[in-house]
């Protein structure tokens, strides 16, 4: 609800953020975080695991993205006939601190509502940059 308020009222972003933010930095260690975003208009749900003592400053980050035409970046398995798709993509020990940068989410909500026609399409955006900075490979 709050996701598409904010995407629907111009200004509204920032609180929308600041929402994540507060919610991110009274994660509990051990504790789970929900996010409902969206790229490219199709929605995706993060899910935040923050780890417990003494790796409580990382985090298991997972992208649950149910879209069919969107899980080509997730893993795949073949056996003939059928091609079955992991509908989710976990990333390991990612910083917190990586995940609160405000960079990150300022170009998440750019991919939110980003033409497919760009230059560099939102999802490969999204999996391709923003994914490889959360895990320190970029």
């Amino acid at each position: 609800h709050r996701l598409a308020h904010a995407m629907a009222h111009q200004g509204q972003q920032r609180m929308f953020l600041s929402k994540v933010f507060k919610s991110l930095d009274a994660l509990e260690p051990g504790g789970t975080l929900l996010i409902p975003v969206a790229v490219a208009g199709s929605p995706l749900l993060f899910v935040v695991r923050r780890s417990l003592t003494p790796n409580e400053s990382e985090c298991a980050f997972t992208v649950i993205n149910a879209s069919a035409e969107h899980l080509g970046f997730h893993s795949a398995s073949a056996t003939p006939p059928k091609i079955k798709f992991r509908t989710c993509l976990e990333l390991r020990r990612v910083r917190l601190n990586r995940l609160r940068d405000e960079a990150f989410w300022a170009v998440l909500w750019f991919t939110s509502d980003a033409d497919e026609g760009a230059k560099v399409p939102p999802l490969t955006m999204f999996y391709q940059l923003l994914l490889s900075f959360l895990a320190e490979n970029s």
